[in-house]
């Protein structure tokens, strides 16, 4: 069986990065206003779609599903590649990026649909469903697939983001109409034998349970072009089905990287392969099912006037070291640590966020950017005080973001000024504009942007 299954750990996403460097609202790409030079052609223009899929081998024969993880803006490559040679695709992409920096727009991905390429779920906002409570992980699940069937796109297949996945997730997928869910590193890797030392080179057709696909481990810097060839020229040996993963597709941008000459290589290698029964189709079109209605998952109601909307204000409850209904963020080339910290202003603890080997970006706490468990839900057109109380040893800036219906999290501009450093209890507090009309939560904090510490408790919003 599989050594270890990767799960790697969750950073500031590029998007939040980017806000966070800008300090005001992201805007989504391929926007543009009146005026201005026109919008460059778009990179798939031109480029035939892809033809229809074909049957599924009998026999001994192989099927390769090309599979693009994450919806990041450098994967329109790899969508053209596929294209060119007349392959199909499936991106599993989170709906909640869409539009964000780095990430594909909705009209790039309308494109890619357009031109034959699959579109999969991989929830609204990449969360480790295993780490949610069952209504966070439903609404990952089934809001992600009620988006994309509201933009007119009918996924029917799911990815588990960072492969982590139990019986409870699998009939959440089922549970949000999809059809089938993917994972990784239950088959067989030339690139990592060691890994899965008594696991099949493929998976069946029809796969034994469709909620639990198996896959190689992902592509990443490690493999070479001959260990595609070769995971392709082992599996066809037995037959059936053989999912790869695949990431960014650029040259050195990512570790999780396939190199466009390599993927365009790889490509010039498979598509002969038919030939000899080995053909290329997406997910869908292996698992077969009917596209089935959207089941959304309502976001708790914004807190009564009066109330604090801030779960967990007073950072009493701590789980997996940090806050109950916080989270810890950074950016850029630093270390975080999260404390609990006994010289609180109220009650026992105050949590302690210390930045260290500081060279660059920044780090934050702040209630959780999810999509309802935590995030402190407010209501469209109601202005809201916030505040929090903190000691700090070096100046820090308050940090605003909200949700919008559909579940991206969005920077929101911040009228206080950078904090002064401060040995003793200090309160800060701030009162926001109407929140816009697509908002459904706001958090917010105060981030470091160099080394230091800042000890944050009493987290208040009041409407």
């Amino acid at each position: 069986m599989r050594a270890h299954r990767l799960l790697r750990g969750w950073l500031l996403p590029a998007w939040l990065a980017v806000a966070a460097l800008v300090g005001g609202l992201v805007i989504a790409a391929g926007h543009r206003g009146g005026g201005g030079p026109a919008p460059p052609p778009h990179p798939l223009a031109g480029l035939a779609a892809v033809p229809a899929a074909s049957a599924l081998p009998t026999g001994h024969g192989l099927v390769v599903s090309l599979t693009f993880d994450d919806g990041y803006a450098d994967q329109l490559v790899g969508a053209a590649e596929l294209l060119r040679h007349g392959l199909p695709g499936t991106f599993y992409v989170p709906s909640g990026w869409v539009g964000l920096p780095g990430y594909l727009s909705l009209a790039q991905v309308r494109k890619m649909y357009a031109k034959g390429l699959e579109i999969g779920g991989h929830t609204v906002l990449h969360e480790n469903l295993p780490g949610v409570d069952l209504a966070e992980a439903r609404r990952e699940v089934c809001d992600d697939r009620a988006n994309w069937l509201g933009w007119g796109i009918p996924v029917t297949s799911f990815a588990y983001p960072y492969d982590a996945l139990g019986p409870r997730e699998r009939r959440i997928v089922r549970d949000c109409g999809y059809n089938s869910a993917r994972q990784l590193g239950d088959l067989h890797s030339v690139r990592t034998p060691a890994d899965c030392t008594d696991c099949p080179y493929t998976e069946q057709i029809p796969p034994p349970d469709p909620y639990n696909v198996r896959a190689p481990a992902e592509f990443d810097s490690g493999w070479t072009l001959a260990d595609l060839i070769n995971e392709v020229r082992g599996a066809e040996r037995h037959g059936g089905w053989l999912p790869l993963t695949f990431h960014h597709v650029c040259d050195g941008c990512s570790d999780i990287g396939v190199p466009p000459q390599t993927l365009r290589r790889f490509l010039d290698w498979l598509t002969p392969r038919a030939a000899r029964g080995t053909v290329v189709l997406p997910v869908d079109a292996v698992v077969g099912g009917a596209v089935r209605a959207p089941h959304r998952v309502a976001a708790p109601a914004a807190a009564p006037a009066g109330r604090n909307a801030v779960r967990n204000g007073s950072v009493e409850r701590w789980r997996q070291g940090e806050p109950a209904c916080f989270q810890s963020t950074r950016y850029g080339r630093n270390s975080v640590t999260v404390r609990r910290a006994g010289t609180a202003h109220g009650g026992r603890f105050a949590a302690r966020l210390t930045v260290g080997g500081y060279h660059s970006g920044g780090a934050q706490l702040m209630p959780r950017l999810d999509l309802g468990s935590c995030a402190p839900a407010v209501a469209p057109g109601r202005r809201y005080t916030l505040g929090v109380w903190y000691t700090a040893t070096a100046p820090t800036t308050p940090v605003l973001y909200y949700r919008t219906a559909r579940g991206a999290w969005t920077a929101w501009s911040v009228d206080p000024p950078v904090q002064p450093a401060t040995g003793t209890w200090r309160h800060l507090s701030w009162r926001t504009p109407p929140v816009p009309q697509d908002a459904t939560a706001v958090s917010f904090g105060l981030r470091l942007t160099s080394a230091g510490t800042v000890v944050t408790d009493d987290y208040h919003l009041v409407g």
